[in-house]
């Protein structure tokens, strides 16, 4: 090929592969000639004649189809060209393979920029420089101007040569004004610059370079600052050291990030150590006070939608009410705008809402109307983490008041139990020595009193648990499955209220709270003589027990001899009672049974001098 003459360029177009290629090449301005062949024999005839035309290149392709590799080497073999490798497998074990076997370039796929086509075939066939995109110096101030990052250029005095614009606006000057200082004119305080100085000229000497050094310093506004430095010795054409250049990468957020991770990890061990709800609450807020730009905290716990907050900024709740209510219902983040409007971390949010299971919301605002996607991470990572302290201090609630229970009864069972059982051994000696059957009815009497003292203990036990899922029940019909179950001798039952009127409640441990205030009644408002309720044919003196409603719940009342009003106080009490055959459990009962549905008791007097017992905090409906 002479100046004067075209390039040959021979494609191996096996398949029609190449055709695209050669497309490009013809539309070209530039001395190419481009000859398409069906096979590598066509550029060296099997009988030894001469070939229609000398290549000055030869394009192989690499494919799932043909192995181009293998082409190359067969053409190295053969012919004392360059030879291009045209891949259309996107991998760099190819490229690889290629580069290996002494290809003069390799192509993946096609580019789809003529010029850059172009020039990389003018390179290979030495048709002169490529015609440039850019010169060096263009690319270089392209860089400077354009790359996100602090770069910088130093002479082998230190001086500045050149910087990045980035690195300009870093100390509020134009580049040009940064061209021959120092550190020493630009870094605070002065033994960071000497470090740097020491650093750099250890870089020189050695030549060995910095890569990705992480360093702290304060800037000129006071802000902890971290950037992330690479930087190595610059060297002039014939390989002397003429300075350094590098670059630095603000990794100040990635830090600051790094650093709440940290301290919200730690943190979260105080939350693992909180035994009590309003210890979880405590330590919660403690923690979110520490979250940047998420100042406003409300932790708001409470059963369903009836929210309280336990800590922080009650005004968070009580201007977003409705959303956190939604939010607890759903079980579904919310963001909202400062108005109150649905909105989104990407967008104009505000406010976050996480649920927190059953138990409540935990709600931050933000005080400058925007929230940090980032805050928001660390406010969903404590959020679960405290949902799980929440369930773990409920469960070490519940086990407190069991084992609490489980004493309680322990000390009952060896306490009210040991009168009867040794009344009955001694009558059991004295049946023995006189067969009198006097003492085998105080044996049976002893052994009766043993069964109730059981069966309430066992009440006991079970009752004090925390109820189960409330339903919609109508009142009369519990109230009657109540009576029911009660031996009510010849007591009668008066309801006063509307028969379609319904309460949320467990309907099992209501109807047991039911049947203990009707036993009470019964046992107590009878005469005496006939106290035992079992006797039912015993003309009972027209006890008539009444239940009525009453404001936000109901009543339970009698006619029979009431309750003193120094006793009162005590009726609840575990073991209080003021009957020989009493055991002291059913009034407690009642009184778990209520406290657990979120109720009250209390006990006054009725209207004919007989007891009272007013629960109330109900959801009733009709």
């Amino acid at each position: 090929m002479t100046r004067n003459e075209p390039a040959h360029v021979v494609l191996v177009n096996r398949n029609g592969q190449l055709e695209k290629l050669a497309a490009t090449l013809r539309r070209a301005r530039a001395p190419i000639s481009v000859h398409l062949v069906s096979a590598l024999s066509a550029l060296w005839p099997e009988d030894g004649s001469e070939r229609d035309l000398e290549p000055d290149c030869v394009v192989v392709c690499h494919s799932t189809q043909t192995d181009g590799i293998a082409q190359l080497e067969a053409v190295r073999e053969r012919l004392e060209v360059p030879v291009v490798v045209f891949s259309l497998i996107n991998d760099i074990q190819p490229v690889q393979g290629a580069i290996e076997g002494g290809a003069a370039d390799v192509i993946c796929g096609y580019s789809g920029r003529k010029l850059v086509l172009i020039n990389r075939f003018k390179d290979v066939l030495g048709l002169g420089e490529p015609d440039p995109l850019q010169t060096p110096e263009q690319r270089l101030e392209s860089l400077l101007e354009h790359l996100p990052h602090q770069v910088f250029i130093k002479d082998d005095d230190h001086r500045i040569v050149d910087v990045s614009r980035v690195t300009a606006e870093e100390y509020g000057l134009e580049r040009e004004q940064l061209r021959g200082l120092t550190d020493f004119e630009l870094l605070h305080p002065p033994e960071l610059a000497a470090h740097l100085f020491e650093e750099e000229k250890s870089i020189m000497e050695a030549g060995d370079p910095v890569i990705n050094k992480v360093e702290h310093f304060v800037d000129h506004l006071g802000r902890d600052r971290w950037v992330s430095t690479s930087k190595a010795a610059r060297y002039d054409e014939a390989g002397s050291v003429i300075g350094v250049l590098g670059t630095t990468r603000d990794v100040t957020e990635e830090k600051r990030q790094e650093r709440m991770m940290h301290v919200l990890h730690e943190a979260s061990r105080d939350l693992v150590s909180a035994e009590t709800v309003a210890e979880v609450a405590t330590v919660t807020a403690d923690i979110a006070a520490d979250i940047p730009d998420l100042p406003r905290v409300c932790i708001a716990l409470g059963e369903g939608t009836i929210l309280e907050t336990v800590q922080g900024d009650q005004t968070v709740l009580t201007r977003y009410r409705e959303a956190f209510e939604r939010t607890v219902g759903s079980g579904n983040e919310r963001f909202l705008t400062v108005d109150g409007e649905p909105s989104s971390v990407e967008d104009d949010a505000a406010v976050v809402l996480l649920p927190l299971g059953s138990h409540g919301v935990l709600g931050f605002e933000s005080t400058s109307n925007t929230l940090d996607p980032f805050s928001v991470e660390l406010a969903r990572i404590l959020a679960a983490n405290v949902e799980v302290a929440l369930d773990r201090a409920e469960r070490t609630a519940r086990l407190e008041a069991q084992n609490e229970r489980l004493e309680q009864f322990a000390s009952i069972v060896s306490h009210d139990l040991r009168n009867p059982m040794s009344t009955a051994r001694g009558y059991l000696e004295a049946y023995r020595d006189s067969g009198d059957p006097e003492h085998a009815d105080e044996i049976e009497h002893a052994l009766d009193r043993m069964d109730s003292l059981t069966s309430d203990m066992l009440d006991l036990a079970r009752y004090g648990r925390v109820v189960d899922d409330f339903e919609t029940v109508t009142l009369e019909s519990v109230v009657e499955a109540a009576w029911e179950t009660v031996p009510t001798a010849s007591a009668t039952l008066s309801i006063v209220f509307d028969s379609e009127t319904t309460v949320e409640a467990d309907p099992d441990r209501l109807q047991e709270a039911l049947e203990n205030l009707f036993r009470n009644a019964i046992e107590h408002g009878l005469e005496e003589s006939q106290a035992d309720p079992n006797l039912e044919t015993t003309d009972g003196g027209g006890l008539t027990v009444r239940l009525e409603s009453i404001p936000g719940g109901f009543a339970v009342k009698d006619d029979g001899p009431g309750i003193p009003d120094s006793t009162k106080p005590d009726v609840f009490d575990l073991g209080f009672t003021d009957s020989t055959d009493g055991t002291g459990y059913g009034l407690y009962i009642v009184d778990q049974i209520v406290t657990a549905h979120g109720w009250s008791v209390q006990v006054a007097d009725a209207e004919n001098g007989g007891a009272r017992f007013e629960i109330t905090g109900l959801e009733m409906g009709e």
